[in-house]
């Protein structure tokens, strides 16, 4: 998998979305969350194994690779964080009980690897 497969096109879209939001143009969210791959160790997931840059650029917590995308950062204010140890961001993680919380029952999903993680988190947001 490469983590740079269009990465500008994704945050340039990322960006017009945020800015119709933001303007009234475009369904403003509720709840942005941010779920990116978080590992503590390389037994906690297979994902450790998939993705050879975890552990040196990507994936451990609190490390320069574990980041958020500056680019991403000034989207919206209230950033909610949710840890990743799978493709889909819904297993093992709160994303559900967030949503649930809130009552929130539309999802819009961006990221850099669609053809995995968004992929599968569509996936299961839609089978639940």
């Amino acid at each position: 998998a490469s983590l740079t497969y269009k990465k500008k096109a994704v945050i340039d879209c990322v960006h017009r979305l945020c800015r119709l939001a933001l303007s009234g143009g475009a369904p403003f969210w509720e709840l942005v969350v941010d779920s990116r791959l978080w590992l503590h160790s390389a037994t906690e997931s297979t994902l450790s194994r998939t993705y050879p840059e975890w552990g040196t650029s990507m994936g451990l917590p609190d490390s320069e690779g574990a980041d958020l995308i500056p680019e991403l950062r000034d989207c919206r204010s209230e950033l909610l964080f949710v840890e990743k140890k799978h493709f889909s961001c819904f297993v093992d993680s709160k994303l559900m009980e967030l949503l649930q919380a809130r009552e929130i029952t539309e999802v819009y999903l961006v990221g850099i690897n669609t053809d995995y993680c968004v992929l599968a988190t569509a996936l299961d947001s839609h089978s639940r």
